[in-house]
């Protein structure tokens, strides 16, 4: 007569901890998916503003300052790339007005001087080498208020965040409040 096969249980200690492991690797896992979506990280690879965005936020709302105001010299401090090389264009264009052209830019650097551009960023997307920062700029001129969503690109150059790209946005998406 052959001998029945037992089944071999672990003894109670060894299944105790198994479980144990388990019930701990478990946790870690939900733990780290919590963290993660709390974190503000999304499927899209954006992920809410934290505060070490700060920086990066701060040096794309002045140069949009800078910009709007005409303070080509000053964008140009904080700017990299495309958007440097934008900047370098329009102090070429700047250069080459007549004087009619000139009075009326005068006249345009007036209007905007005391002209103030909020950013508030929506979400940022971290790449290798750079942030994608996704804003709605706010502006206020005399009685009025607008608002348009844009995007900066942003890359530390020796250290600084300085604008690589920057998308407008385009005028049908303005929004006056």
């Amino acid at each position: 007569m052959a001998k029945a096969r037992r089944k071999h249980f672990p003894r109670p200690r060894e299944r105790e901890r198994r479980l144990l492991l388990v019930v701990l690797a478990g946790s870690v896992a939900a733990a780290t998916g919590l963290v993660w979506l709390l974190w503000g990280h999304s499927p899209g690879g954006k992920r809410a503003v934290r505060p070490e965005d700060g920086p990066a936020i701060d040096v794309a709302e002045k140069f949009l300052n800078h910009w709007s105001r005409f303070e080509y010299g000053e964008a140009l401090l904080l700017s990299t790339g495309e958007a440097r090389r934008r900047v370098l264009l329009a102090m070429e264009k700047e250069l080459s007005l007549d004087d009619a052209e000139m009075r009326k830019a005068s006249s345009i650097r007036s209007m905007v001087e005391d002209v103030r551009l909020e950013v508030r960023a929506r979400s940022v997307q971290d790449r290798p080498d750079r942030k994608v920062l996704e804003v709605t700029a706010f502006a206020r001129y005399a009685n009025e208020a607008f608002e348009r969503e844009q995007t900066f690109h942003m890359r530390k150059v020796g250290g600084l965040w300085k604008v690589v790209h920057w998308d407008t946005g385009t005028n049908p998406q303005d929004k006056r409040r």
